[in-house]
């Protein structure tokens, strides 16, 4: 006989594994699983810099406002000092310098007439900057985001003047 007809039983075990449109949807399915992950991996480690950078800025705050507590004023404050002294948060020092979570500069120094300190953060998310801006605003004589003076309870203000990568000054007294 030339011709065997099979049966349909025969013809799934005669295929033995899938299509290659089952192994792409299959594969598909994966990667999009794997992408929703990792997106929310980085919506979470992001939500978390930003609380442990307001932990950190609060515990600098206060350092540096109780060692300069008995000084006329902020005259020698600096990145080098502020490390040397024990002030700054582990987090925020690499090497000799300060630099915040996503990497950007710390700088320290007191304002011009060393009345008061300024805090400079470099390089904040857009999607993290409302929230450090507006993070304990009493707690600030003024807080600048990109340059702009912005009013703590101004929430509006702030996150229009949040842009892709941005700069914040605190200036506390």
């Amino acid at each position: 006989m030339l011709f065997k007809i099979r049966s349909a039983e025969e013809r799934r075990r005669a295929q033995a594994g899938y299509s290659v449109g089952e192994l792409l949807f299959y594969f598909g399915m994966v990667a999009l699983a794997i992408a929703a992950i990792a997106w929310g991996a980085n919506k979470v480690l992001n939500m978390y810099r930003t609380t442990k950078t307001q932990e950190n800025l609060l515990i600098l705050r206060m350092q540096i406002q109780q060692l300069f507590s008995g000084a006329s004023d902020y005259s020698g404050l600096d990145n080098g000092m502020a490390i040397k002294a024990g002030l700054v948060p582990q987090a925020f020092v690499k090497g000799d310098n300060l630099f915040n979570a996503w990497g950007g500069a710390i700088t320290l120094s007191p304002d011009s007439g060393n009345a008061a300190f300024t805090l400079s953060f470099e390089e904040i998310p857009q999607e993290e900057c409302t929230r450090l801006a507006t993070y304990q605003p009493d707690a600030w004589l003024t807080v600048s985001v990109n340059g702009n003076e912005a009013s703590g309870k101004d929430v509006a203000s702030i996150a229009n003047s949040c842009t892709t990568s941005n700069s914040l000054i605190y200036t506390a007294r």
